[in-house]
């Protein structure tokens, strides 16, 4: 999605994919206008522009507050919308390293405090009316220390929940020769601001919407449409799991269910049968082969001075 201001515009390409814009904000004059556009660590990104027919400005592009690349839009006599864009720092008259994005090294180090992060997570790209002296190539002094803020250290406590990734630079490859000049700036046409950060920080934030699970991870979720999906394959393992669980606690109900029932009614009531073929005044004599009713001794009360017949009857 570009970004608008009257007749030029602007927006982020990611590996040659146009970023969508997120909450977008004009200022009340018009001349700002500024967006959220998801960042992915790793992947090479352009800023791709356009302007009308006969301009004669300057495109500026700061990253993070800091200059990072520009040209000279010098073309009084072409009669249609040119497009351009700015893709690398030139790091000699015949190298360069893309722009990508990057993590942020975070630190304990206090001396990290003061870093000033206002201006970070920010691709700030601006048009200006200009005029040109002469054409000239930079000298070799010109590309020396081109270091971008996001491959410096950020301070743990300065990160605020948002600076999730920084703007680096790529391994150097082979450029072309190009003039460069000095212009003499004039009066602004216009900004365009593009923040940028992690998926999960926009969402968190509620700056778009939380991805939605696939109609298969809903359907076995009983149509919860409303799960945050972050990570949707582990929750399709949660699923296969409970339900695994659930068919195991089944199989364990039914196997306890099959042993009561192998209990048979005969064996109880032969149980009771040996039990009633024992008189109350009997004992089983158990020193044979095979237990064998016997007549219960009688009580005996002997009163001082008695002799007790201890014989059975």
């Amino acid at each position: 999605m570009r970004l608008q201001i009257g007749q030029y515009s602007a927006c982020v390409m990611v590996e040659g994919v146009e970023q969508e814009c997120y909450d977008v904000r004009t200022s009340p004059d018009g001349m700002t206008t500024e967006c959220w556009i998801i960042s992915e660590v790793g992947k090479q990104f352009t800023v791709d522009y356009a302007f009308p027919p006969f301009t004669v400005c300057s495109a500026h592009l700061h990253i993070d507050g800091v200059f990072a690349a520009g040209h000279c839009v010098n073309y009084p006599n072409v009669s249609t919308t040119f497009k351009d864009s700015l893709k690398e720092v030139r790091t000699s008259s015949t190298t360069a390293r893309p722009l990508k994005f990057s993590t942020i090294e975070l630190t304990e180090d206090d001396q990290y405090l003061g870093t000033d992060v206002t201006e970070s997570n920010t691709l700030k790209f601006w048009f200006q009316h200009a005029t040109f002296d002469v054409p000239r190539y930079q000298t070799a002094a010109e590309f020396t220390n081109k270091k971008l803020p996001g491959s410096s250290k950020v301070h743990e406590r300065t990160k605020k929940g948002l600076l999730a990734h920084g703007v680096g630079l790529g391994k150097e490859v082979a450029s072309l020769p190009v003039t460069t000049c000095v212009p003499q700036l004039g009066a602004m046409i216009g900004t365009f601001i593009f923040r940028y950060t992690s998926r999960d920080i926009l969402e968190a934030r509620g700056i778009i919407e939380r991805r939605r699970a696939s109609p298969k991870l809903e359907k076995a979720l009983d149509g919860n449409n409303t799960v945050n999906t972050g990570d949707a394959a582990l929750q399709a393992k949660v699923v296969k799991l409970e339900k695994r669980v659930k068919e195991l606690q089944q199989s364990q109900a039914s196997s306890s269910s099959s042993s009561s029932q192998k209990t048979s009614p005969s064996s109880q009531k032969k149980v009771k049968r040996e039990r009633a073929a024992v008189a109350d005044d009997d004992i089983l004599d158990l020193t044979g082969p095979k237990p064998t009713p016997m007549k219960k001794r009688r009580k005996v009360s002997a009163m001082e001075g008695e002799v007790l017949d201890l014989t059975l009857d």
